[in-house]
């Protein structure tokens, strides 16, 4: 029987041999899985991520520089329900000197924290991703970001966190690549931040953008942008400037209270106009406009140079027979009511 001292003594360790024995285990680590084998090991969707998470811990300390593993490694963990661990290892990575490191991993972890979000999870743990997602926006928010893909997570992380001003930001960065499918859209929405944060002049260079764009709606952003204009705005310059045809001109000048100069616009599209359609579009417009400004005898004077081309249309000749009488010109309600019974006797 060993004396009691003798036992003591063999339950010691020094921290020396405590130290031998950790870099025996690490380097036994290494041997069985060196590095290729780590790679399999991690990118293998039937692994063990519970344990390849502590042959990994390893592997950051010995193969610092090899981030391309943790970035697949934390993916792969996001993918298989294991989003705590791959967030750490993300943290792991945003601790890192090199800048474009920190920036991915940050992104990344963004990207996360928004899917979670998503989810049915807990109101603290709603506020701790919110709190986590300031501290990430503030830091990656000074760094430039070129790719349309992320700067789409930054802008969906800083709308979530009501940080209207930094999304319209990131929106602003989508509309480098004008050749984007979803190019229309990131303008359409840069439009309605830049008007509800008051960005006037942001939002004038938007709308002339979506003029040029959206021709579906090219009324409704001319409306918008005429609201935010000056008062004495150039509207020639300006229908230059986005390229206007002369009918959008002509409108230009009608919803700014110009009828007038719109009215000269619609004479020459009704001279020019190679179709009957197109000039009876062009010729009620003229009338209209004429009416609005007590100019009936001056509309009356256009109308009679072009009755001959409407003499079928009933609608039309209608239209013209009260312009007549309201002009004062009976003859000529009396010309037209000739010609209109002459065309139908030769029916």
């Amino acid at each position: 029987m060993l004396p009691q001292h003798a036992s003591k003594q063999k339950e010691v360790i020094s921290p020396i041999e405590f130290i031998l024995l950790a870099l025996s285990f690490i380097a036994v680590l290494i041997f069985l899985f060196p590095k290729q084998n780590l790679e399999e090991q991690v990118l293998d969707e039937t692994s063990n991520y519970d344990l390849t998470a502590i042959y990994l811990q390893n592997f950051i300390k010995l193969k610092p520089k090899d981030t391309h593993l943790l970035f697949a490694m934390s993916q792969t963990l996001y993918d298989k329900q294991h989003p705590e661990l791959s967030k750490q290892l993300l943290k792991v990575l945003e601790n890192n000197p090199d800048e474009s490191i920190k920036i991915k991993a940050t992104l990344q972890h963004l990207q996360q924290n928004n899917l979670e979000m998503a989810e049915n999870i807990t109101k603290e743990r709603k506020e701790q991703i919110r709190k986590e997602n300031n501290d990430l926006l503030a830091f990656v928010a000074q760094k430039p970001i070129q790719d349309a893909k992320n700067n789409e997570v930054l802008y969906a992380s800083a709308l979530a966190l009501k940080q209207k001003r930094l999304a319209l930001m990131f929106n602003v960065n989508l509309l480098k690549d004008t050749t984007h499918p979803k190019y229309l859209y990131w303008l359409k929405n840069a439009h309605y931040l830049a008007q509800e944060l008051q960005e006037k002049q942001l939002d004038q260079n938007l709308l002339k953008h979506l003029i040029l764009e959206d021709k579906k709606q090219e009324d409704v952003w001319l409306g918008i942008l005429l609201t935010e204009l000056a008062p004495d705005e150039d509207i020639q310059l300006l229908a230059q400037e986005l390229h206007l045809s002369d009918a959008a001109t002509a409108k230009l000048y009608t919803l700014k209270n110009q009828s007038m100069k719109a009215a000269h616009i619609y004479q020459d599209l009704l001279e020019k106009a190679p179709s009957l359609e197109e000039k009876k579009v062009w010729i009620n417009k003229i009338i209209t406009i004429f009416q609005a400004n007590n100019q009936t005898l001056q509309a009356a004077s256009l109308v009679k140079r072009y009755e001959d081309l409407f003499l079928h249309d009933q609608t039309m000749t209608k239209r013209f027979l009260k312009l007549y009488f309201a002009a004062n010109r009976a003859n000529y309600a009396k010309e037209l009511s000739l010609k209109i019974l002459h065309n139908r006797r030769q029916k």
